[in-house]
């Protein structure tokens, strides 16, 4: 099943040919309404601005074919399936979803053109296998194929000691999840999905229930799949926060686990509260965007007043002046963060973090009120052999508060670690003056941290600490992409043409993949993110005339 899996994907990566044709949307109903996570795929767009047929994608084609098949016959037989992807019974021109729920850890739905193709095609599929026995049964009118290797929850014990006699051996077992994997289709739909939870006849049960649910008990009922389906892009996402926070067995920061415990923040419902991803794939660029969207249109309004007061300006660029033009990543931001704090204190759990905290010795109330609203940080340098690395961070803030805790708790640190003795070098704290401070880290570089003027700072370089808060005569505001994140309230920009064409870091990169693949690596330019406070919206830039999509596989094949 898992070869099957990986067959799939890579056919619908790579549908060619598409055709337009008259379509239902029953297929649709199969999303289950509780789904956490829904991701929509247009292949057909997709595929034609891949553009996967041209010349200069013809090795990619190759490396895939004969990714997939490991005799003469299967790779025809993949071959052709991708000049003609309607061999596979699957209508390619709809949309493909993917989505995961409490119940399935994930799966793919895509609707069924011809019923009898599907099977064909999924027997053709497990002829491959050789002595792995794959069976395709029907039920109740729909047909079911369950991987070999799926196994249902149970507990093991530990390995046994072979040095050790039997009434020594460790007795105790441990729970192992369940690990199953199936596909399953009807005259309208197709799905394969995998699930760490109950037995095999209960996820049959569900597969079911999924392909024979009507409209009432599906996502396509809520006004979230109507908003997805309004967002446009090649590549669509819903996503749920709360429903993934309480998803079990899914490991969660700190913050999200707290959200899943009480979702609520005064006025504000979480629970009520999704988000909307796209993307675009177009000529020399792809474009993202994030929205929030409730079903609850004064939970939005409670969320834009909260994007204003969190970030109620623009970034003024008075930090911007400190950073460099050429830097490998580079970030900015205006941010209330009291008011941050107040969002966060209406939270009964995050309250319960905060006082935590505090009873650590970080009293989190008392340091935000001495802090401004300007942040920017860049890191535009590398040098191993000076141990020393280009990365300064900025703050406005009203005092020196923030800075001075941060040395107290460092030489708390420093002290405790002293008493308990040790072999090897310890850390040390420098109190330089003036609220500067250095940490000398064995092995590695120093850590320089202050206060001046109004901004508190942060660097791991010598040679930036000796140049901080001094204005660059190049600076951020000239770099090629500034006039598009200007005017935003948060952004961060990841420079590949300056990763990718200035020492060390190319010497570095070209040393593992070689000039000619550097050569096609050079063509992407930047990745940047930008938001107002309520939407985000992402860049990736490439030099190239073409369509991203088809640059991105010729830099792939590249790299392979």
């Amino acid at each position: 099943m898992k070869r099957f899996q990986h067959y799939l994907l890579s056919l619908l990566a790579l549908t060619l040919g598409l055709a337009s044709c008259s379509k239902d949307k029953e297929y649709q109903r199969v999303i289950p309404s509780d789904a956490s996570v829904v991701v929509a795929l247009e292949l057909e767009s997709l595929a034609k601005k891949a553009d996967v047929t041209s010349k200069e994608n013809k090795l990619l084609r190759e490396k895939l074919v004969s990714s997939m098949g490991s005799t003469d016959e299967e790779e025809k037989f993949f071959k052709e399936t991708m000049e003609s992807p309607s061999k596979t019974g699957l209508d390619l021109t709809s949309p493909v979803y993917g989505f995961s729920s409490p119940r399935v850890s994930w799966a793919l739905v895509a609707r069924v053109k011809d019923e009898a193709k599907v099977k064909d095609f999924l027997s053709k599929l497990y002829s491959f296998d050789g002595d792995t026995k794959h069976e395709i049964k029907e039920e109740d009118g729909i047909f079911f194929s369950i991987s070999p290797s799926s196994s249902e929850a149970h507990r093991e014990r530990y390995e046994q000691d072979p040095d050790l006699p039997v009434e020594e051996q460790d007795t105790t077992t441990y729970e192992v999840p369940a690990d199953i994997s199936i596909c399953a289709f009807s005259k309208k739909a197709f799905i394969t999905l995998h699930t760490e939870e109950g037995t095999i006849a209960a996820a049959k049960k569900l597969i079911k229930e999924y392909l024979t649910q009507g409209e009432d008990k599906s996502f396509v009922r809520s006004s979230y799949f109507r908003d997805l389906e309004a967002q446009g892009g090649d590549i669509r996402a819903f996503i749920s926060p709360t429903r993934l926070a309480k998803t079990e067995g899914l490991s969660m920061p700190p913050l999200l686990e707290a959200l899943g415990k009480n979702p609520r923040y005064g006025k504000i419902d979480m629970e009520k509260i999704s988000a909307l991803f796209s993307l675009s794939f177009e000529k020399g660029e792809i474009s993202g965007k994030m929205v929030y969207t409730s079903e609850d249109k004064d939970q939005i309004k409670y969320m834009k007043e909260l994007s204003e007061k969190v970030s109620p300006e623009a970034i003024s660029g008075a930090l911007i002046k400190y950073l460099p033009a050429q830097a490998y990543v580079t970030g900015a931001a205006h941010v209330d963060l009291q008011a941050v704090l107040n969002h966060y204190t209406s939270n009964s759990e995050f309250a319960k973090l905060l006082e935590e905290a505090k009873t650590e010795g970080i009293d989190l109330a008392g340091i935000v009120t001495t802090l401004g609203r300007e942040l920017a940080c860049s890191f535009s340098k590398v040098d191993v052999a000076s141990n020393d690395y280009g990365f300064v961070a900025y703050l406005q803030t009203k005092d020196a508060s923030l800075v001075d805790l941060v040395s107290r708790k460092i030489s708390e640190s420093v002290k405790k670690k002293g008493a308990e003795g040790s072999e090897y070098p310890s850390t040390k704290l420098v109190d330089e003056g003036n609220h500067c401070y250095e940490v000398s880290i064995p092995y590695s570089p120093s850590i320089y941290f202050g206060y001046r003027d109004g901004v508190s700072y942060f660097t791991i370089s010598k040679d930036m600490k000796s140049k901080i808060l001094q204005p660059v005569s190049e600076d951020f505001s000239k770099h090629r992409d500034y006039a598009q994140l200007k005017g935003t309230h948060a952004f961060s920009l990841i420079d590949f043409k300056t990763i990718f064409n200035t020492s060390p870091t190319q010497d570095m990169i070209q040393m593992f993949i070689g000039e000619e693949s550097m050569k096609h690596l050079r063509k992407l330019q930047s990745l940047s993110f930008s938001s107002n406070g309520f939407e985000t919206e992402l860049h990736l830039k490439l030099d190239t005339k073409d369509n991203a999509l088809k640059t991105l596989l010729g830099i792939m094949s590249a790299l392979n």
